[in-house]
């Protein structure tokens, strides 16, 4: 870290905000604690007038325990950003205990790995080399079938532009699911009434009623994951997640034959969020299969919709993008300025100075990512060969910088071409696409290599209280819910480093009791206090920042 973000010598141990309420509502509402794995599903609405998703979708994060499931309210809870991580591990929630139980809502304050100091891969990121299996099933009610068993068997072909393919080529042989099979149509055992109710759909009871009558097909130690098609409606959407320890899609009778929309679904089974312009709908970037699923209209009889690649950003979080591939000014020296090949997302390079992502930092905290697309094979359906940049929020979702800001991010203000430059708001950051190349662009990149994070002191007006909270994003959030507190210094108290450089570690351990936070210094320090204070446990499983400490 650059000498200029030293700073006098701190013992940093205070408490923090509490999630959802103040400690006087704690006193008078004793929060509850559950257990049990951690699944989520995500839904996309499809309108059958337009023939296209909805703005609008849903993510439904639920605790799956021996007796039942509960589905979380996640409006307070503040650790998005390793929310996902904790996918399909079993997982101790704290939770308000106004929680309602004839809905199984709870309101969740706080969300941790049973096992202590848990760093195991999440279930996003395990078990990518396993065959799918296609169930069937059909409401006791309707007697149609959509598809034959080898119709939606043929769309998992290990050709283009068909999904065993799809998967294969795009993340570089990361995902490979060779092997899926079909089997069905089983008729389920009750009625569709019985399990949808309007836009209120029993997914948990569908996927364990049709597992079931797929019997010994259904093996979860040999199928990583299970596409569960119905010939009925399913309140609109097309769904997909973790769910029961396999990853699922629930696919309604519109979307058998929507190879990108399977896709799509399958995607978000893998850990993958939406991706769009920074505008009201999450799908309108034609940049990611994630996103606007319907850029490619190409079609293979019956199926329709050829899907686009993931973008750089979800490749990376796959594990599909061998570090060597990724250029950070976390690593690499650019403050004067330092010209790459950016490869086209498309296939891995194969020369020197050549990356796939561009992952770039800026003093201010923000987070971008850069990639370039071509017009080739799963892309010969997107906008343009062009340099295509994101921002990345909360280490979850990708929004296309689109300067115009006309609703539109894959116009030519989205697409970055030879003789344009972007430069970030906090202005640390410029990208200056040079040229043209045969397998992409050459790009000169302008950024700092030390990122320091700026730490922001708040005060809590009412309690006399502090916070310490990372980051310019972070401090509005609190600012914008929490109204007791107040910024009043004017800048940040100091600057701290993502990054293991030597530095001392600063670690964050949660009251139990309360749901409070507490920052302190160092291994030592941070074993003494779990040592000496029952309350207190560590769940993060890495230091939160990095400081340099100086002394007097």
């Amino acid at each position: 870290m650059h000498s200029k973000f030293k700073f006098k010598s701190f013992f940093l141990l205070l408490f923090v905000f509490q999630f959802t309420f103040s400690l006087n509502a704690i006193a008078q509402n004793e929060p509850k604690t559950l257990q049990g794995e951690l699944n989520v599903i995500y839904s996309d609405k499809f309108d059958s007038n337009t023939g296209k998703f909805e703005k609008d979708s849903k993510d439904d994060y639920i605790l799956n325990t021996d007796k039942k499931y509960f589905h979380l309210n996640l409006n307070d809870f503040k650790n998005l950003e390793y929310l996902d991580n904790l996918i399909g591990k079993n997982v101790e929630i704290v939770a308000s205990n106004d929680y309602k139980n004839e809905k199984n809502l709870i309101n969740v304050l706080q969300i941790k790995p049973l096992a202590k100091n848990d760093n195991s891969q999440n279930a996003f990121a395990s078990d990518t080399n396993k065959p799918w299996l296609n169930i069937l099933c059909k409401f006791s009610d309707i007697s149609s079938e959509p598809v034959d068993t080898t119709t939606a068997q043929n769309m998992f072909r290990n050709t283009f532009p068909f999904i065993e393919h799809y998967w294969k080529q795009t993340t570089f042989g990361r995902i490979d699911i060779s092997g899926t099979q079909t089997v069905g149509w089983f008729t389920l055992s009750h009625p569709r009434s019985y399990y949808v109710n309007g836009s209120d759909v029993n997914l948990s009871e569908l996927a364990t009623d049709c597992r079931t009558l797929a019997g010994s097909s259904f093996d979860p130690n040999k199928y990583t994951g299970t596409n569960l098609y119905f010939n009925g409606d399913l309140g609109g959407p097309a769904r997909g997640g973790y769910f029961g320890g396999v990853r699922t899609t629930w696919l309604p009778p519109w979307s058998h034959t929507y190879i990108s929309v399977v896709a799509h679904e399958m995607g978000h089974t893998y850990g993958l969020l939406h991706s769009s312009g920074m505008y009201v709908s999450e799908y309108d970037s034609p940049w990611d299969v994630m996103s606007n699923t319907y850029t490619n209209a190409g079609s293979v009889s019956p199926y329709k919709y050829i899907p686009q690649h993931t973008i750089a950003f979800h490749k990376y979080k796959l594990g599909a993008i061998k570090s060597k591939y990724i250029w950070s000014n976390l690593a690499y020296n650019s403050s004067s300025g330092v010209t790459v090949n950016l490869n086209r997302l498309e296939t891995e390079p194969s020369g020197q100075n050549s990356f796939l992502m561009l992952d770039l930092y800026s003093v201010g905290g923000e987070h971008y990512t850069v990639e370039a697309r071509d017009l080739i094979d799963y892309d010969e359906g997107i906008p343009a060969s062009a340099v295509i940049i994101h921002k990345i929020e909360d280490n979850r979702r990708a929004y296309v910088i689109d300067p115009d800001g006309n609703l539109n991010p894959g116009d030519a203000s989205a697409q970055w071409t030879p003789g344009e430059t972007y430069k970030n708001n906090d202005g640390d950051i410029k990208i200056e696409i040079i040229e043209k190349t045969a397998t992409g662009f050459n790009v000169k990149i302008t950024a700092p290599r030390t990122i320091p994070v700026p730490i922001y002191r708040l005060y809590n007006k009412r309690t006399g209280a502090q916070l310490y909270t990372r980051g310019e994003v972070d401090k509005n959030k609190i600012l914008n819910k929490f109204r007791d507190f107040e910024f009043t210094d004017g800048a940040p108290a100091f600057y701290a480093s993502l990054t293991d450089d030597g530095n001392t570690p600063i670690y964050r351990l949660y009251n139990k009791r309360t749901g409070a936070q507490l920052y302190t210094r160092g291994e030592a320090d941070k074993n003494k206090i779990l040592a000496k204070f029952s309350d207190f446990e560590f769940t993060d499983g890495a230091p939160v920042f990095y400081a340099k400490i100086t002394k007097f």
